[in-house]
């Protein structure tokens, strides 16, 4: 009895590359990637807040011990996201970004909403926000609030916004710092809301500062015409009411008028006829 030939079949690579995307573009991959990022960082942002009370008593154990060393049960760890939200908090606040880094929380949140189409937003008008925000903020609070790296426990400006301020202040000095991140930000504002624009045109016009402006001489001319039209339209009424006054209406007497001539005339004017009074 023959047998038969069994055939196998070979998926070609398009076929596996077209599952592969097929995987990634499923709603169902995108929600659960969506809610992962969503946790992560809600996680984030707890051990963003423990870090500013927490923080100095977790700095000695984060620089002495590696991260390995850190996921030990007896670690002495106080963030309130543990020993993963310690370590995550010191990357982010000090080796980093300082304070600002909360605009990378920002974004994983809006991408996570946006992956499980909880909410739908512009994710490239987030990004650019976040990144302008993030390199701004740096910047700004390392100039005017981080002096060295040795005498605390916080840097608010990061790693990044103390080295970037040391370079501008080596290159143009302390006032052309301030002047680069004031120009810097009305640039970041500029593009993120056009409506910056007029706002800024006003105010280096120095509107506010300028006395009230008077009147231009052709809306007077036009007030003084239209004042005289009114008062002679005024005065050509009254005119008309005294050539032809209000005519008082009469009453008449609804019953009949005897005279003393014993005649007797019926209801009305001058004109009215008279009759006799009756013979008896």
């Amino acid at each position: 009895m023959a047998k038969k030939k069994i055939e196998k079949k070979v998926e070609t690579p398009s076929a596996s590359v077209s599952k592969i995307k097929l995987f990634f573009s499923s709603e169902i991959t995108h929600f659960i990637t969506g809610l992962f990022l969503f946790v992560f960082d809600i996680l984030l942002i707890v051990s963003y807040l423990s870090f500013f009370f927490t923080g100095a008593a977790d700095q000695s154990k984060i620089d002495n011990n590696s991260f390995y060393q850190l996921m030990s049960i007896s670690n002495g760890i106080e963030n309130w996201a543990g020993s993963i939200g310690a370590f995550l908090s010191d990357l982010f606040m000090n080796k980093s970004f300082g304070v600002s880094s909360v605009f990378i929380y920002y974004f994983i949140g809006a991408l996570a909403l946006r992956l499980m189409k909880a909410k739908q937003s512009n994710l490239y008008k987030h990004f650019a926000v976040s990144v302008a925000g993030l390199i701004w903020g740096s910047l700004f609070f390392g100039f005017f609030f981080v002096d060295n790296l040795n005498s605390q426990f916080l840097y608010l400006g990061g790693f990044h916004g103390y080295y970037m301020s040391q370079l501008l202040q080596a290159n143009v000095g302390w006032i052309g710092g301030c002047l680069l991140i004031a120009s810097s930000f009305l640039m970041v504002m500029i593009l993120i809301n056009a409506d910056t624009i007029p706002f800024l045109r006003k105010l280096f016009s120095f509107s506010f500062f300028s006395k009230k402006e008077a009147p231009a001489p052709d809306a007077l001319a036009a007030d003084a015409v239209e004042e005289t039209l009114s008062v002679a339209v005024a005065e050509d009424l009254e005119k008309d009411e005294d050539v032809n006054p209000a005519i008082e209406p009469k009453l008449i007497d609804p019953e009949p008028k005897i005279i003393d001539n014993n005649d007797w005339i019926s209801q009305g004017e001058d004109d009215d006829f008279v009759m006799p009074a009756p013979e008896d």
